[in-house]
């Protein structure tokens, strides 16, 4: 009798285990996320259009401009509106509604009431504890609380306004570890809206991530 265990039966086994490994390479390569060209374009595009006009207005180059409160939301809301635009014609309107809701979430969320508390409470701090070393430490905490209560009532805003857009929507989007990455652009804006030097630089590449967050959803 021929054993059980034939060349066959093993070629067999060898065959099955390289058809797993072939699937889990796939699967992993799937699993890796591309770079979104189009909404990366879009954002830098979106991000580069506002600098170029605000800095027409204070007559100087868009990599000089003064940052306020206003020009922060001027830029930061042109990188999102372009990214979205961007990947919405990439992507030929799928995965439109997603993409939108998700500019919803940067823009609320990520951009405007984190920037705005911020900029009130260190205008508040400014001017009830002008010139004293008890500023520095009121400043500190008006950044945490600006950034901690923009990010949470934003998520409030922005699950309630996707249900607006979108009445099947059940997906609550929570603030996730990118998101909190991203705020790491809150304490440039505090530092430029306190006046320190240099910082405002960093900004704009700020804004483009935000932006390509909203148009790769």
């Amino acid at each position: 009798m021929y054993p059980n265990n034939d060349v066959f039966s093993q070629f067999r086994v060898t065959n099955k285990s390289l058809g797993f490994q072939q699937r889990h390479n796939a699967k992993r390569c799937k699993n890796k996320q591309e770079i979104n060209t189009s909404a990366l374009a879009g954002s830098v595009v979106g991000t580069l259009i506002p600098m170029i006009i605000i800095g027409k207005k204070q007559n100087t180059s868009f990599i000089k401009i003064a940052y306020e409160f206003k020009e922060m939301i001027f830029v930061g809301t042109g990188a999102i509106l372009g990214g979205l635009t961007f990947g919405i014609i990439k992507d030929k309107k799928e995965k439109m509604w997603n993409k939108i809701k998700e500019a919803n979430f940067q823009w609320i969320t990520n951009l405007f009431l984190p920037t705005l508390f911020v900029d009130q409470l260190i205008k508040y701090a400014d001017k009830k504890f002008p010139e004293q070393v008890n500023n520095k430490i009121v400043k500190a905490a008006a950044i945490i609380t600006g950034i901690g209560a923009g990010m949470k009532i934003g998520e409030i805003l922005t699950d309630k306004l996707n249900y607006c857009i979108d009445k099947n929507h059940k997906c609550k989007r929570n603030v996730n570890a990118k998101d909190v990455l991203l705020h790491i652009d809150d304490i440039p804006i505090a530092l430029t809206l306190s006046k320190v030097p240099y910082v405002d630089k960093l900004l704009p590449f700020c804004f483009i991530f935000s932006g390509y967050q909203a148009g790769k959803a």
